[in-house]
């Protein structure tokens, strides 16, 4: 896991690098990484407080990629449909 986040890092430093040699100071591309996204700590009276501070604070365009890095949903994964636990999981990954 903490090498797939190393290389995800050193990509966005070599884009930043590159983007620095254009003569314009835009972005071109936006990497955001967010890990425990389902974590139920993360949830306050109801919404995902990092995916709502995330979109408040970054621009979603097509110049940006989200990339989710495991744990979006807790304990178990999805259980069956029916289950009592079925629509906060299936929720919580409709809102990532």
């Amino acid at each position: 896991m903490k090498w797939i986040l190393t290389i995800f890092v050193l990509l966005a430093l070599l884009q930043r690098t590159s983007a620095q040699d254009a003569t314009s100071d835009s972005i071109s591309n936006r990497i955001v990484v967010i890990g425990d996204a389902g974590d139920p700590g993360s949830v306050k009276d109801g919404k995902a407080v990092v995916l709502d501070a995330v979109r408040k604070k970054v621009a979603m365009d097509k110049k940006t990629t989200v990339l989710f890095v495991g744990d979006n949903l807790y304990y178990y994964g999805l259980p069956c449909e029916g289950d009592v636990c079925y629509k906060p999981g299936i929720d919580a990954l409709h809102a990532q």
